[in-house]
This record gives C-alpha cells, structure tokens and sequence, in this order.
C-alpha cells in the first residue's frame, strides 16, 4: 500500500544521457544486417564498400539524444536509409539469381527499356514466386531494423563498465567513419550509393530509349553510306572472317614477341605449325589508350582523304556478309555504336564493370555456333576481356599466380626500383595472358576446324589498347602518356592468301585506326576509291606514324 509520507518514485532513466558515444545490441544488429544484405548482392570487396557507404547513419544511434523529436526524426532518417540499402541488395540479389546479371548491364537496361505495361504483367505472372520470396526476405529485414531502431538507447553495459574499452570503441568508430568518408568521396564507391545509382539508371534507361531512335537512323544512314561507295565483293567464294579482339593486352608481355616468361605457348606453337600462314605483326600501335575510342577507330577506317567510308560491319552486310558479334564485354556504348550492326548479336556476360568474374571461356558455344552458321560469308566479331583490370579476375579462380619465382623479369623489375605490389600485379598480369594465349589459341583451332576445303578462311587477332604493368611507370594500369599503353599484338592467319604478302609483312609497323583497310581485303571488298596505303597487306601500304602522347618508335 502507498502511504502519502513515502518518497516519490524517481523518473525513468535517460538512457540517451550517458557518457558518450556506445554501441548497442540493437544497432550493432542493424549493423550486421545491413552488411548481409550488402553480401546477399555483392561480391567481395564491394560489398565492404557499400556496407561502408550506409555505415554513418547506424552510427548515428549510437549518439546521445535527449531531446524526442529529435530522436523520432533521427529514427526516420535511419530507416529510410536502411530501406533504401535493402531494396537495393534485394533487387540486385534478384536479377543476379533469375539473370546473372547487375541492373546496369545491358541486358537489364535494354529489357527495362524496351518493356511496356502489357508486358510488365506477363513478367509478373511468370516470376512473381521468386520476386515474392525476394521480397518476403528484404521485408523481414526491414521490420528488423525497423524494430531495432526503436528500441531503447542502452549501451552495451561492458563499454560503460570499462572507459579504456569505451576509449576503444570512439577510436574504432572514427576509424570506420573516416573510411566510409573517403569513400563517399570516391567516384567508384559512391556510385553504388543508391541514392546515386538508382536516379542514374533511370538517366540510363530514358537515355537508352532515346538513343536507340538516333542509333536506328545512323544505321540507315550508314547503310546509305555504304551503297552510295557502289561495293561489291571481288568473288563468290565462300568465306569465313574472323576478328577477335582482346583486351588491354601489351604485346611487350607475350612470349610471341619475345617476353622472357613463357606467357603464349599456345600461339608459339601455332606459328610453328602454321608457317607462312600465320603472319605475327612485330610493330603493332593502338591509336587510342581506352576501349571505346580504340573500337571506333577499329571499324571507322580512321582518316581518309579519298572518300568518306562508313562502319566497317554496314560494309559487310551490304555486299552480302552475315555478321555475328560474340562477346565477353559487358558495355552497352559498344553494342549500341558497333555490335547493332550485326545480323546475330551473343553476349555471354552479363555483369558490367571491372569487377565482372566471366571468363572468356564463356564465349566459346557461342563462337562455335556462329561457325556452325551456314551463311556462305561470315564475318564473326569476338570482343573478349582479356587482361581487362583487375586482372586475378580474368583467369580461373582456382589457377594459381604464376611467374611468382625469382626470374629475369623479377630481377629487372627490382633494379628499376617497382615495388613490390607492383610486380606481383605484373604477375597477375602475366598469369592473364597465359589464360588469354589458350582462349585466343582456341578459336583459331576452331576457326580451322569448321572450314571446308573450298572456303576461304581468316583470323585476325588484336588487341584495343595496351597496359602499364611497370613497363616505364611505377604503375598498372591504363597508360595515357606511355608507349606500354599503346603496344598491341597483331597475327593475321589465311588457309588461302587474298595478296601475296612481302617477305617483310611481319616487319611493318601498324596502327589500329587503318585496321578497316585490312579487313576490307581479307573480306574481299572493294569499292572505287578504296586506298590500298592504308592496308597492311597491299603492296602500296604506306606507313604514316600516329601522332601518340610520347616519342615514337619501331
């Protein structure tokens, strides 16, 4: 019974007045939830980095507030920054479980762009089991942290019991935020911010729609294009042209031009075997250090003084050439600019990025099935990653870094002063190319293979751009303003010869932007302006060297 002289009850505990900063159970909870759901739909490093770009605000509970409306919109913040981070892990989780694919790959853009209501009904009807089990999932967690944000602000008792441990925690704290600062800084991590990425691939999706209707009329105009130049092909023989182009690849690196590590054994062993058919390019030059630009250059016949030329593939295809476009390059600027003037398109890979783990094994059914057309003339394009950066991703995950012993390469490497990180990037590099050799070795077989003894048959293997693996600069990577950026390999194979190749072919020096020319010959085009100096082949092949960022030489 409560007698009126007993001492009143004391108010309730402010838990949010203590000493300071302390975790709790509740947000360490969120803290652990929100990193599965970074997990659930990322891999590796970038799941770290998105964890980290949501970490501020769970933080932010662990501050004393005294004040309740203060306290309600924290929470509000909290929340809607929390759902934010969820929904997109769930929609990320979803597409790569149903797909394979991320939201900004070029499967993903194109279907969203190129989906009306109707349809939008139809795809619900047919995975509306796996988008609600998704969403069942991403709205448990959510009512987790909902609930968890709620809850009272008592610290864990251990950091109030200890201040050395407490002291501990502000150091740890700062640590993380400092690091989730940097990286809301940083361009490659803040985009995965969704509040960044998701109003950018709605820029994306309506910028897609808009340009498909442009990329529609240049098509027609370069069809025009195309005819008005009056090409014909020189004969009916059936044909089979083959172009791969791999990926920041420096020819400096393989074995075929003299590397010291035993990078290309496969193609050392081609060009024994094949003799005069398999011409290796000694002094090859890409004109442009990025991909996109180096592709343009590739299939636009660069400069000319004769005669306007249009794409390469529109050329093809008006003189009678069916057209396939292979490819282990998720970008959709190059689908759109080059590969939609193909009459059959196969994209193995659908993870955009540097961080994409298909290897170009991927494309190989593909390849084969473009062999297997049976079109009298064929032009098939094979776009691989080759040693695209990050380069431990571009071979098998079990195979291990080769050329990691103590080697010429090694030695040369550590009297020029490269770091050690620097020459176990080399390594990896090195390991790339080695996977790279047998890929590109392999469709050279099958090139082979699927010839009949009355078609003619022509492999081209290239490179866009090259690499800075320690070459000039304590450096790996993309090279603007050194040579190594710009070294690419070229090897020309014919079952049967167009021209009769100088004895010197190998010899000649080379620039990517004229590879059209060359291609033109090997596809039997001609045209009545067509300039043979500009084909590495021709008798009359003029050499005009580049204007690259750095002195030039052969």
């Amino acid at each position: 019974m409560k007698h009126d002289l007993d001492p009143p009850a004391p108010p309730p505990a402010d838990l949010s007045d203590n000493l300071g900063i302390a975790p709790t159970t509740a947000s360490l909870a969120i803290l652990v939830i929100v990193a599965v759901a970074a997990a659930w739909a990322h891999e590796g490093v970038r799941a770290l980095q998105v964890w980290a770009l949501a970490l501020p605000v769970i933080v932010w509970l662990w501050w004393p507030i005294q004040r309740v409306r203060w306290q309600r919109a924290r929470r509000g913040v909290v929340v809607l920054t929390i759902v934010l981070f969820i929904v997109d892990s769930a929609i990320r989780a979803y597409l790569n479980t149903v797909y394979g694919a991320g939201p900004e790959s070029s499967l993903v853009l194109s279907a969203i762009a190129n989906t009306h209501l109707a349809e939008s009904g139809e795809y619900l009807g047919m995975y509306g089991t796996a988008i609600l089990r998704t969403a069942a999932i991403a709205a448990a967690a959510i009512a987790a942290c909902v609930w968890l944000s709620g809850r009272p602000r008592a610290p864990l008792k251990a950091w109030i019991d200890a201040r050395p441990r407490r002291y501990a925690v502000y150091g740890i704290t700062g640590l993380l935020l400092l690091a989730s600062v940097a990286g809301h800084l940083l361009k490659p991590w803040v985009r995965w911010h969704p509040v960044a990425f998701w109003p950018d691939w709605i820029s994306d999706v309506v910028a897609l729609r808009e340009s498909w209707v442009a990329q529609a009329d240049e098509r027609e105009q370069e069809s025009q294009e195309a005819a008005r130049i009056h090409p014909r092909l020189a004969s009916e023989q059936p044909a089979t042209v083959v172009l791969v182009i791999g990926d920041s690849v420096n020819r400096d690196n393989m074995q075929l031009y003299g590397y010291a590590r035993e990078t290309t054994p496969q193609l050392m062993q081609r060009q024994l075997h094949l003799a005069d058919q398999f011409t290796v390019f000694r002094h090859a030059w890409s004109t442009m250090p990025g991909t996109l630009s180096a592709m343009e250059r590739i299939f636009n016949f660069g400069e000319t003084s004769t005669a306007a030329v249009p794409h390469l593939l529109a050329l093809a295809q008006i003189v009678g050439y069916k057209v396939w476009w292979v490819s282990n390059h998720n970008d959709l600027a190059i689908e759109q600019l080059h590969a939609s003037f193909s009459d059959e398109v196969r994209v193995t890979n659908r993870i955009p990025g540097r961080s994409t783990v298909s290897l170009d094994t991927e494309a190989l059914p593909a390849f084969k099935e473009a062999l297997a057309d049976p079109s009298p003339h064929k032009l098939i394009v094979v776009h691989l990653l080759g040693a695209h950066p990050r380069y431990r991703l571009r071979y098998p995950a079990q195979t291990k870094v080769a050329f990691q012993q103590s080697d010429a390469v090694e030695r040369k490497m550590e009297h020029e002063g490269r770091s050690l990180w620097l020459r176990h990037m080399r390594a990896e590099y090195d390991t790339a190319i080695a996977f790279h050799d047998y890929v590109i070795s392999k469709t050279l077989d099958l090139t082979m293979e699927s010839l009949s003894d009355d078609r003619y048959g022509a492999w081209v293997f290239m490179s866009d751009h090259g690499q800075e693996v320690g070459h000039e600069l304590d450096h790996a990577g993309h090279a603007p303003h050194s040579a190594a950026g710009y070294k690419i390999p070229l090897v020309i194979w014919q079952n049967q010869p167009r021209t009769e190749l100088p004895p010197d072919a190998g010899s000649r020096p080379f620039r990517s932007d004229w590879t059209a020319w060359t291609l033109a010959t090997l596809l039997n085009i001609n045209w009545p302006d067509r300039d043979p100096s500009r084909d590495v082949l021709s008798a009359d092949y003029t050499w005009v060297a580049p204007s690259l960022p750095f002195k030039f030489e052969n």
